[in-house]
């Protein structure tokens, strides 16, 4: 980057709030003394600086900097420090001072090979959130310290860092609740209880090493403030790992369970030592009721049985869990079935009668805690449900109203959403329907006749404050007035509706808990979407979704993007009308509210240009989180101003030209790294001409992805993806694999994903 540019850019970026600078080469300066002094003297104050420099840098200007910088959190790497002489730089070091009342979070890390002396900060109380490498440190001073990370890097033999934890536990600084402590694996703790219980305010300890008899202690303290301890590895003591029998640890079993203040443990590991992972946790839960979160040493077994019990929704796979479990022991079914918790609801359908009954019997005897959601029609199959209504936390697309005597089996009702023909809507549900205030209602209309919302319609669905969400499809929505008052819905969706300009803004603006509003392959009938548009615009809609068939003139469209205080945009339209090219060059978007967009290639009706797209007109776009595109929109050339940009969406599809144009997008987006951008999401809904291909240098270049979703894809594309063993790539989640013809076969992943070492969630349908 040459010096012109980055003046320009810091010298107007009066609102920015992050900042992330690495290893930029300033071209025309020959010295990166010059960026620290720009950072520090540009107007801006930020939130976050992130400064990652590999050039040559002197002392004076790096304390100079620390000194003057404007910001809350502050990150940095200065690889390369020049020092003079060692009698000049302790002088350097001994008169030096930092004193800075913005800097709240930061680390004390290398600086060349000497550490930022902690004993140079004068301020020491503005600091918050600290990340510490020195070992004789006080830190007394921190008065009003949140969250200390220590990592020690002394030697075994050093007194200080034998006693240090025990040291910062004993100084019960007022505001210090979380205390990461990241020592090394030779060291004892030498914790007591007597030194444990002397904190009345700590609440949250990580410690990377922890001898047995360590663990024990501070588990046995019972402490009345700690609720989380998180052990990296327990070190076995010489007696305990004699034989490595599961009996060995029964000490540290019956710590957790006399516990009663945690609510959550991690113990990532105990090395050398055989267990027997489901009586571990037997053991525990059988006793302890108190904890919320339990992760123990486990074989891979049974971190994959947990992990699907966890995440399948099916009774199918229900059923088979809980069969395999049930044989167990009689002690187990009895007592420890019922203390499963499952973070997906289990779906109930019309589909699976056979697998209901097993389902319903294992609930009802072993008193398994399940959430339910009913996808049921039908009145009989619903009064089947009463046994288990305890269970039943939300009815979806329910077109008849249960028998009343039914509903009071529902006690535990979150969600009850209706679909009904709008011709059928006053005798499926009856106006006297009991409302429970628990319970969130739906409503989806529509008409298979074209029906018009008449008053009865319109009293029923918007006047009773009964309803959160209301769906209309296929209504038309003659001219009228609305008069709505203290109305609770707050999603609104009209599609494949015909309805007037007036008519519409009267409707959005009776409804005054409305936020989120969508719009689909409406027809405005006086073809009045300059209307449309202004009244949206003026709206305190938070979601705004419009795809009609008619054409919008592109400053009414502008107007829109510059007045809304939506987090989130959806706009496709028909045809964009332009103004001539003098006024189109000076049309600006300016909003910085928008953090999720939905980008299309707009015809425009012109020869020139044939296509308009909405991200042209945009100033700032560093306020968008969330961003799909469509087909041939582009977008590519944008994303280095998507600083903040963490997850994309790209529908990949249409005629070969649009393959090949979001193939390449693809393959840029990835090879543009933008640190922020964590998730990639390819979308299609065909298997016709299934032509991506990413290469694995392209996955490698990538250093910031963890997430990677695709549908249609060619197996060998799924190969690549797990042999690359990418280094940030945590999860894969793929459907609609397709074999080529080349003999490939899925056994082939096996190896790769036995070798690789940084994927957590693995998915290949």
């Amino acid at each position: 980057m040459d010096v012109e540019t980055l003046d320009l850019m810091l010298n107007n970026s009066h609102n920015v709030k992050y900042l992330n600078i690495q290893r930029i080469h300033l071209v025309g300066c020959d010295s990166q003394e010059y960026l620290l002094e720009k950072v520090t003297s540009a107007p801006i104050h930020l939130n976050t600086l992130i400064l990652y420099i590999d050039e040559p840098l002197t002392l004076a200007p790096i304390i100079s900097f620390f000194n003057n910088i404007k910001c809350k959190k502050l990150r940095y790497s200065f690889e390369d420090v020049v020092e003079d002489v060692e009698e000049k730089t302790k002088e350097i070091w001994n008169n030096a001072t930092i004193n800075n009342e913005y800097i709240s979070n930061t680390e004390f890390n290398l600086l060349g090979k000497n550490l930022l002396p902690f004993s140079i900060w004068k301020n020491k109380s503005s600091l918050k959130r600290i990340t510490l490498y020195d070992t004789n440190t006080s830190i007394d001073q921190l008065t009003n310290i949140e969250k200390l990370e220590y990592i020690s890097t002394g030697s075994p033999n050093e007194v200080y860092d034998q006693h240090c934890f025990c040291n910062i536990i004993k100084l019960n600084l007022e505001r210090l609740t979380n205390l990461i402590y990241l020592n090394l694996k030779d060291m004892s703790l030498n914790i007591t209880k007597e030194i444990l219980m002397s904190n009345s305010i700590i609440q949250r300890i990580q410690i990377s090493y922890v001898r047995f008899h360590e663990a024990i202690t501070m588990l046995n303290c019972n402490h009345i403030s700690i609720v989380t301890m998180y052990f990296s590895e327990i070190i076995l003591d010489d007696k305990a790992s004699q034989n490595g029998d599961i009996k060995d640890i029964h000490p540290l079993i019956e710590s957790i369970q006399k516990n009663t203040n945690l609510r959550d443990l991690t113990i990532y590991s105990i090395k050398s030592l055989a267990l027997d992972t489901l009586k571990l946790y037997y053991d525990v839960l059988m006793v302890n009721n108190s904890l919320i979160r339990l992760t123990l040493p486990v074989s891979q077994s049974w971190k994959l049985e947990k992990y699907i019990a966890n995440r399948n929704n099916t009774i199918e796979y229900f059923n088979t869990f809980i069969s395999k479990f049930t044989l167990i022991s009689k002690e187990w079914n009895e007592k420890l079935i019922q203390k499963l918790r499952l973070s997906d609801r289990i779906n109930i359908s019309s589909t699976i009668q056979s697998q209901f009954e097993p389902f319903k019997n294992f609930i009802i005897k072993y008193n398994v805690p399940v959430d339910c959601t009913v996808y049921l029609r039908s009145a009989v199959n619903i009064r089947k449900l009463t046994h288990i209504g305890k269970n039943i936390k939300e009815f979806v697309d329910l077109s008849i109203l249960p028998y009343p005597e039914y509903l009071e089996s529902f006690k535990n009702l979150e969600k009850l959403c209706f679909s009904v023909e709008a011709t059928y809507l006053h005798r499926e549900i009856p106006h006297n329907l009991v409302v429970n205030d628990s319970t969130e209602y739906q409503m989806i209309l529509y008409s298979d006749l074209n029906a018009q919302l008449d008053s009865s319609i319109v009293e029923f669905v918007f006047n009773r404050r009964l309803f959160t969400t209301v769906d209309i499809y296929r209504i038309e929505v003659p001219p009228q007035q609305f008069s709505i008052v203290n109305s609770k819905i707050r999603n609104l969706l009209l599609m494949d509706t015909y309805i007037d300009s007036v008519t519409l803004k009267s409707l959005i603006d009776s409804l005054d808990s409305l936020e989120s509003i969508g719009l689909i392959d409406l027809n405005i009938v006086d073809d009045a979407t300059q209307d449309l548009l202004d009244s949206l615009g003026k709206s305190t809609l938070r979601d705004i979704t419009v795809k009609i068939k008619q054409p919008v003139n592109v400053t009414s469209l502008i107007s829109l993007l510059n007045t809304t205080q939506a987090k989130k945009v959806f706009l496709k339209f028909k045809q964009i009308l332009l103004v001539p090219n003098n006024q189109l060059l000076s049309l600006k978007i300016t909003n910085t509210s928008i953090e999720e967009l939905h980008v299309h290639s707009h015809k425009t009706g012109s020869n020139e240009p044939t296509h308009v797209n909405l991200l042209q007109f945009w100033r700032d776009l560093s306020h968008l989180k969330i961003l799909t595109v469509f087909k041939d929109a582009d977008y590519v050339g944008y994303l280095e101003r998507m600083v903040n940009l963490n997850t994309v969406f790209v529908n990949y599809g249409g005629n070969d030209a649009g393959h090949y144009n979001t193939q390449q997008s693809i393959l840029a987006l990835l090879e543009s790294n933008i640190s922020s951008l964590t998730q990639l999401n390819i979308v299609t809904s065909t298997s016709d001409e299934i032509t991506l291909n990413i290469p694995k240098e392209v996955f490698l270049k990538n250093t910031h992805l963890t997430t990677f979703v695709s549908e249609f894809i060619y197996f060998s594309l799924c190969l690549v993806l797990v042999e690359c063993n990418h280094p940030t790539l945590t999860t894969i989640i793929l459907s609609n694999v397709f074999l080529e013809q080349n003999g490939k076969h899925f056994s082939e992943l096996l190896p790769f994903l036995q070798k690789n070492q940084t994927l957590i969630e693995f998915s290949v349908q």
